[in-house]
C-alpha cells in the first residue's frame, strides 16, 4: 500500500481527503510576524478578511519538515511507501521541506514528486495518485503516472483586480492605473511551474482569445 500526501496549495476539500484517508499538510501564511497554519489556524473567510485589510501581501513558507513526521512515522511502522504530491518547487518549498523530513526516516520508501503546478490541477493529481494506490498500484507505477501528467496540465486564471500584484511587486503603480482605466483584465497561467502572463482582456466579457477557442 501506499500512502499519498497533499498539501493545502491543492486546494480540495478537507472533508473529501479526510474521507479518502489523505493526510494533508498545511502551508504557512504570515501577516507581519505572526504565522498561521492554512486551513487550520486561518480560513479562507479569514485569510481574505486580514488580506484586504493588510497595507502588504502577506508572506508564505513551506511546511516545516516535523509537519510530515507523524505520517512518515505511520508508514515506516506499517512498511508502506509515501508519495507526497507537492506543488511547483518554483513557487514553494514544499519539496524541499518533504525531502528534508524524509532524511530523518531511513530506511522509508519516501517518493516527492515537483508537480510544477498547483490549485486544481495539483489537486486532479492527488486524486488520480490516490485512486491508483487504493486500487493496489506500487509507488513506481503511481510515479510514473504523475510524470506523464505533469507536461500535459494547464491552468489559466483571470486577476480581477490589480491590486495586489501592485502590492507583490509584479507591476508598477502606474501600470496598475492605466490597466484599469483601461479596464484590461490580464489573464495569468502556470507554465513550466511560475507564473506567467497570457494574454489580456478588455473588460470580462471581452470575447475569449483565438487560442482558447
Amino acid at each position: 500500500m501506499t500512502i499519498i500526501v497533499a498539501d493545502t496549495t491543492c486546494g480540495l476539500p478537507r472533508a473529501l481527503l479526510k474521507q479518502r484517508g489523505i493526510p494533508l499538510i498545511p502551508q504557512i501564511v504570515m501577516f507581519g510576524e505572526k504565522a498561521y497554519h492554512d486551513d487550520q489556524d486561518l480560513d479562507t473567510v479569514a485569510f481574505l478578511q486580514k488580506l484586504k485589510a493588510s497595507k502588504e501581501l502577506p508572506k508564505t513558507a513551506a511546511p516545516e519538515p516535523p509537519l510530515y513526521y507523524p505520517v512518515f512515522e505511520q508508514a515506516k511502522k506499517k512498511g508502506e511507501s509515501v508519495v507526497v504530491v507537492a506543488p511547483t518547487s518554483k513557487a514553494s518549498g514544499t519539496v524541499r521541506s518533504a525531502e528534508t523530513a524524509a532524511q530523518e526516516f531511513p530506511g522509508l520508501d519516501v517518493r516527492v514528486v515537483d508537480t510544477l503546478t498547483i490549485s486544481c490541477n495539483l489537486g486532479s493529481m492527488v486524486l488520480v495518485a490516490d485512486d491508483m494506490a487504493k486500487a493496489g498500484k506500487s509507488a513506481d507505477e503511481i510515479v510514473a503516472k504523475l510524470n506523464d501528467l505533469i507536461p500535459r496540465g494547464r491552468i489559466y486564471f483571470l486577476v480581477d483586480t490589480l491590486e495586489y500584484l501592485a502590492k507583490g511587486g509584479r507591476i508598477g503603480g502606474a501600470k496598475r492605473l492605466l490597466a484599469e482605466l483601461l479596464e484590461i483584465k490580464p489573464i495569468l497561467q502556470i507554465k513550466n511551474g511560475q507564473v506567467e502572463s497570457f494574454e489580456q482582456l478588455r473588460t470580462k466579457n471581452a470575447p475569449l482569445p483565438v487560442s482558447w477557442k
